[in-house]
Parts: structure tokens; C-alpha cells; sequence
């Protein structure tokens, strides 16, 4: 006889509210009519997977995997997830690393599976979807410490390590694990230094804006992770490729429209200049034209275009994290525009440097330090020209309207030590924030082509112990109390009756296990109100059911 399943089934009503500490915060008039895309940096018991949430704070479809995030996710437009992930003990390992990348479809299966390490690469932080199907990756390259002398990098700024340059990679995915790099561009082939008149390209970089100078040092001092790049996006109206090094603080963009050699190399492209940098904001001392104290961007991350048909089509967004501003640090979101001519050329200013003096749209919270993501985060605009915020560090993604009102907020409950429960605090993180951090949080309209075909019913919650009252269908006077579920047999070793008064229209069901992963359950009711379940395939164990009405929104949980 199979082993048996049993469910714990205390009610917890919508009259029983509580102040929600993890989940669903707030959700207001105003919000942008759309599901939320995070995948939680905490990989608790192997549920590394990926979630998409309705405004509800309701799980509508998840990706399950025991790959940790490598860090960003995306949803395509064709349905597919885009996710790299992070291989186990890389050669060149550090915060942001990744190593893998996959792409599952809409329901789950795993596509294609793209190993991009070895003992002189690793893909980290980043990757694009481009319109042609190809993959951007973005790579860190390392250069031992006998070539960075020979390119006039200071030894006395070098360690045994060497450097790692970063590269862009991109890929053609060949089904189901191979891929053929099709274009490919390295920061190395593109340094200016003053160190030594007897190494390649000794010059001032004050003459050189289009170069990366070897010996600044930014935030890397001696270390091997020299720029840090953490963010790409492409324009494909330009042929452009935008990038961010926190370690210089600075954005950038490249010619995308060269060929692998004249990336390599001065010349060529739309812009003429090769894989030379044809854009560069935020730090102008990293190419001698200011002071550090000068700097607009600090440690910062997501850079990118925003969308065409968007408020500030074609100008850059970038979530400016704030650490070393001064007098305090506080995080920021800010749009710049590098207004390019009608060829997509920069222009440098009568001082030799790229404009503008300063961001022309910024987000600072009322009380600014109350919103620090030391590291990781982003934003995006959404179609109704609210902006989604994600505050990595804290694990806490929220929307601001046109006027920065905040008018949706949700808080991660996946931690490093587990999932939380409905109620608890998130213990603090020893690196910075909270111990529940997220990289990205994208935000897609309910009309998002990658949903055609597929309904998106909430049918449970990340959080343990879920309160849903925080987003009731109707107010909490009237509810009927009368309202009731009852589930047999319990435990059971194959089927379930789910048995309910006539106030209660089931809308949805999911089957919560012990490690937090929601399972949706499809039903048909048997009558009025029974509902009968298979569980038959399900392995043995403890299983949290919930069950949520259209009207009422009742859990059954412990």
C-alpha cells in the first residue's frame, strides 16, 4: 500500500488579519495591471526557482529548478524564461558569478542548458535575449599577471591573480546545450595607460575617452575583478549595447554593428570607431576630464533603454545604488538622456566630457536613506507610466506611480535560512540589508504576448502561513462568516474530496510542500460544492492546502 499524505488544515480566515511583514504589502489604486517576475538570490533546501506573482502577492506560474540564480531572469516575448544560473566552484568565482544559461518554456521544460566556463571565462551577472534569437552574455576574461605588465598596467597595483577583463559573447543556441558564438567583444583590446612609454598605447586618457584606462583603479584597488560590469541591454534601433561597471562607476555604450574583428580593433561599425566605448557617463575622472568627488553615479546597476512607446522612450534608466555618496548614502533611480544625433554619434562637450551634468528624472525616497540597495537592484518604466523598483538588497520590490507615490510593495520571503512565515521578521543579512535579496524584479502587462494562450489563476502563495487579507475581493465586513471547507479523507493515500458550503466558489487550488514549492492543482467540481482530487502521483508527506475563492479568498493552511 502507498504511503500516506496528510494535509494540515486549520483555517486561517480573512478575519483573522495580521500587519504582513513578508509577501504582499500594499496594493493600491493605480497599480499597473500586470504579473511580477522575481527569482529570489536564496536557494533554501534546492528551491531555486522562479516566480511570477499577480498583484495579489499570488503565485500564477512558477519555473521550479535547483540551479541557484546567475542572476538575472527574463521572460521573453515568445514565453520562455531566460536564466542563467550559477555552476558550482568556477575557476574565476565572485559576487554575480554564473557559468550556465538556460531557457525553459512557459510550462516548465528545459530547452537549452549552455555551459560558458572554464579556466579563462565565466559568464556572470547578465545575459539578453536579442530579436534575432541569438544570446548576449556578458563574461569576465582573465589576464594573467605577466600580460597586464606587458599592456602597462602597474605591477605595483597587481596581484599573482592577474586581471579579469569583461567581454560580451554572442551566442546562437544550438539545441539543447550548444551554441555558436557569432560575435564577440573584450574590453582589453580597447586600454590606454601612462605608466610605461615602452608598453602598447601609452598616452594621457584625458586624450582618450574611448578607452578604458588600465591603471584606474575605481573600487577594484589591487583586485582581479577590475570593472565589475554588471548590467547589458541592446537597442536594436541603434545596434547599440549599453553596460555598466560598478567598480568605475560609470555607464557605457558600444557599436554593436562591427564585425568580431573590427571589434577588436579602432574602426569600423555605424559609428566608425570599432569596439571603441562611443558613449561613457557618471565618473568623468575614470578617463582624466574630472575629480572622484565629482562623480553622478555611485556603485550602480541595470542600466538600459527604455522602451519605445514608454514615458522617456530612448533614454537611459539606471538604478544609481548610492554607496559612497555623500553627505549620506542613499539609493536613487535616475534618467539620463546621452542624446545621440540622427546616426546614433556622441558628442563630447567644449570640456571634453559626455553629457549631461546631471540625471533629468530621479526617484529618492520622501526620507532618502529609508531606500539603500548597497549592491544588486533595478527598475523599470511600465506602460502607464508607473515605474516597478527593485531594492535588492532588501528583498523588497515596489511600484511608484506618476506622482512617486508608492502604490504596490512586496517583500520576498525566500531567505538563506528558509522560506518565512507569514508574520515573521527578515533576519538582517552580514553583508548588507536583508538576508532575502533579489536581483531584478521585471513587471509584464496582462496583455504580454508570452501569456497568449495560457490563464494565469492565482492558486497559492510563496509565503508559509499566507494571510491574503492584505488583497481581499471584498471588504472584511462582507465576508460571510458562515463560509466553511473541509477536506477528506486526511491523510489519504490517493484522492481528496474538498467539501464546501454554498458561499464559497473555489477559484483556485494549490498543494504547498514543506520546502515551499506550490504545486496548482487542475479540478473539475464532482458537485455543487465537492471538488475531488488525484493526488495518487504525489510522493508521500506533509502537503499545506489552499484553497481561494473568487469572493472570499479562504486558506487552508497550519
Amino acid at each position: 500500500m502507498k504511503s500516506l499524505i496528510g494535509f494540515l488544515l486549520l483555517y486561517t480566515f480573512i478575519s483573522k488579519a495580521q500587519t504582513p511583514t513578508v509577501g504582499l504589502i500594499q496594493n493600491d489604486a493605480g497599480t499597473y495591471d500586470g504579473y511580477t517576475l522575481f527569482t529570489p538570490l536564496a536557494c533554501p533546501a534546492n528551491n531555486c526557482g522562479t516566480y511570477l506573482l499577480n498583484n495579489c502577492g499570488e503565485i500564477v506560474h512558477q519555473w521550479p529548478t535547483t540551479a541557484s540564480a546567475g542572476l538575472s531572469s527574463v521572460l521573453l516575448p515568445d514565453g520562455k524564461l531566460l536564466r542563467p544560473y550559477a555552476i558550482p566552484h568556477p575557476f574565476i568565482n565572485a559576487g554575480g558569478v554564473g557559468g550556465g544559461i538556460q531557457l525553459f518554456d512557459f510550462d516548465g521544460n528545459l530547452l537549452w542548458d549552455y555551459i560558458l566556463t572554464d579556466s579563462i571565462q565565466t559568464q556572470h551577472h547578465d545575459v539578453v535575449a536579442m530579436p534575432n534569437g541569438n544570446i548576449l552574455a556578458l563574461v569576465w576574461a582573465y589576464k594573467d599577471s605577466t600580460e597586464c605588465v606587458n599592456r602597462g598596467r602597474n605591477p605595483a597595483h597587481l596581484t599573482s591573480g592577474g586581471i579579469w577583463s569583461d567581454k560580451l559573447i554572442e551566442i546562437r543556441p544550438i539545441f539543447p546545450d550548444s551554441g555558436e558564438i557569432v560575435w564577440e567583444w573584450d574590453s582589453w583590446d580597447h586600454l590606454v595607460q601612462e605608466f610605461d612609454g615602452s608598453k602598447p598605447q601609452y598616452a594621457p586618457p584625458s586624450n582618450h575617452p574611448e578607452l578604458y584606462d588600465i591603471n584606474y583603479y575605481g573600487w577594484s584597488l589591487d583586485g582581479a575583478d577590475w570593472l565589475h560590469t554588471n548590467a547589458i541591454d541592446y537597442n536594436p534601433a541603434l545596434d547599440q549595447i549599453a553596460m555598466s561597471s560598478r567598480y568605475f562607476h560609470e555607464v557605457y555604450i558600444l557599436d554593436h554593428s562591427t564585425s568580431t574583428a573590427q571589434a577588436a580593433g579602432h574602426t569600423g561599425g555605424n559609428s566608425g570607431k570599432g569596439g571603441d566605448i562611443i558613449y561613457r557617463w557618471g565618473n568623468a575622472e575614470a578617463y582624466g576630464k574630472d575629480l572622484y568627488v565629482n562623480r553622478k553615479l555611485f556603485a550602480q546597476h541595470n542600466v538600459h533603454w527604455i522602451k519605445d512607446g514608454l514615458t522617456d522612450a530612448g533614454k537611459l534608466m539606471i538604478f544609481n545604488n548610492g554607496t559612497e555618496r555623500t553627505p549620506v548614502e542613499y539609493s536613487s533611480v535616475d534618467i539620463i538622456d546621452p542624446n545621440p544625433d540622427v546616426n546614433g554619434n556622441y558628442t563630447l562637450d567644449v570640456n571634453g566630457r559626455y553629457g549631461p551634468d546631471s540625471a533629468e528624472w530621479s526617484y529618492v525616497a520622501p526620507n532618502p536613506t529609508d531606500f539603500h540597495s548597497q549592491y544588486i537592484a533595478g527598475a523599470e518604466r511600465l506602460p502607464n507610466g508607473n515605474t516597478i523598483i527593485c531594492d535588492g538588497t532588501h528583498g523588497t520590490i515596489f511600484e511608484i506611480d506618476v506622482a512617486k507615490n508608492v502604490v504596490w510593495k512586496y517583500v520576498s520571503p525566500v531567505t538563506y535560512g528558509g522560506i518565512l512565515s507569514q508574520g515573521s521578521s527578515v533576519p538582517p543579512f552580514a553583508i548588507h540589508g536583508t538576508s532575502n535579496w533579489v536581483f531584478r524584479a521585471p513587471k509584464y502587462g496582462a496583455n504580454y504576448s508570452a501569456f497568449n494562450g495560457h490563464t494565469l489563476t492565482g492558486y497559492g502563495y510563496v509565503e508559509q502561513n499566507p494571510d491574503p487579507t492584505i488583497c481581499p475581493a471584498v471588504s472584511i465586513a462582507e465576508i460571510n462568516k458562515s463560509a466553511s471547507v473541509s477536506v477528506f479523507p486526511n491523510p489519504t493515500d490517493s484522492k481528496i474530496s474538498i467539501k464546501t458550503t454554498e458561499q464559497v466558489k473555489v477559484n483556485s487550488i494549490g498543494l504547498q510542500n514543506v520546502f515551499g514549492q506550490v504545486l496548482p492543482i487542475q479540478f473539475e467540481p464532482k458537485e455543487k460544492d465537492l471538488i475531488e482530487v488525484d493526488l495518487s502521483t504525489l510522493p508521500a508527506g506533509i502537503y499545506f492546502l489552499q484553497v481561494s475563492d473568487q469572493q472570499v479568498r479562504i486558506i487552508k493552511t497550519n
